[in-house]
């Protein structure tokens, strides 16, 4: 009876083991979901004032076909590629 009792009480400790194992991946596997999510959110965040402070900067040398912050009117503007170290996809 000791040696069905010892080996009932090691079969309950593997799975108490195994359901803690796999609790504890669920958790990481969460907070790697989590982080991710987090990071997606602030890259598009950076990328919206990225984009936005671009095309402040065309607006102000002139990069529409609009009045820029001098006064001068372009009928054709000119042709300046502020941004072209940015990717924005």
């Amino acid at each position: 009876m000791d040696t069905q009792n010892a080996s009932y009480q090691a079969g309950q400790v593997k799975g108490q083991t195994q359901e803690k194992a796999s609790n504890m991946a669920d958790k990481a596997s969460n907070a790697a979901l989590s982080t991710k999510e987090s990071c997606q959110e602030a890259g598009q965040q950076v990328k919206a004032k990225a984009q936005g402070a671009c095309d402040a900067v065309k607006n102000a040398v002139g990069g529409n076909n609009e009045t820029n912050i001098i006064g001068v009117h372009h009928a054709r503007p000119p042709q300046i590629n502020i941004c072209a170290f940015l990717t924005f996809e």
